[in-house]
């Protein structure tokens, strides 16, 4: 639901790297259209109870790639 607005068809998310500590988890996430990784996010989420108390897009990073013809 917290990344409905940003999804499109043929948008993938994969989480790269994930460190937890305590109630709170932090994550990288590949952002890729049509398998073409164009962006990454840090989130920061919250946990309590097993459940999502926040979750935060505290760094987004581009990246450029070479189409070749």
């Amino acid at each position: 639901r917290f990344l409905e607005g940003l999804h499109r068809p043929g948008r993938t998310y994969e989480i790269v790297e994930m460190d937890l500590a305590g109630d709170r988890a932090t994550l990288r996430v590949d952002i890729a259209d049509r398998g073409h990784v164009w962006g990454q996010h840090k989130m920061v989420v919250v946990l309590r109870g097993g459940r999502i108390q926040s979750l935060d897009i505290v760094e987004t990073r581009l990246t450029l790639w070479r189409i070749n013809d």
